[in-house]
């Protein structure tokens, strides 16, 4: 799969792609757990144009790279035969180890 600009496709961690949180405080209010994805890139973009020339600012992520994003930073996808998948943009990603 090919990504454009500063695309990021992850693979999602079997474990995170079917977990949603919730948080039940002492008053009973429930409040939606912050959460954050984490996996595996798949493809990554050639990176944002730089303005005003045919160069690309240069992407910080390869494909292998264990990554972490909030919830709400991309569009997940299910890519038949592959699983759940999050394309995003680069500039979201938190933590990569």
């Amino acid at each position: 799969m090919k990504m454009s600009s500063d695309r990021v496709l992850l693979k999602l961690d079997e474990s995170e792609a079917d977990h949603r949180g919730m948080i039940l405080t002492d008053a009973g209010v429930v409040h939606r757990a912050p959460k954050v994805w984490s996996g595996v890139v798949r493809a990554v973009g050639p990176g944002k144009r730089i303005p005003g020339t045919d160069d690309r600012y240069p992407m910080q992520v390869e494909p292998g790279d264990r990554v972490q994003c909030e919830e709400d930073c991309g569009t997940e996808i299910s890519i038949p035969g592959y699983g759940a998948h999050l394309m995003i943009r680069e500039k979201f990603i938190q933590f990569i180890y």
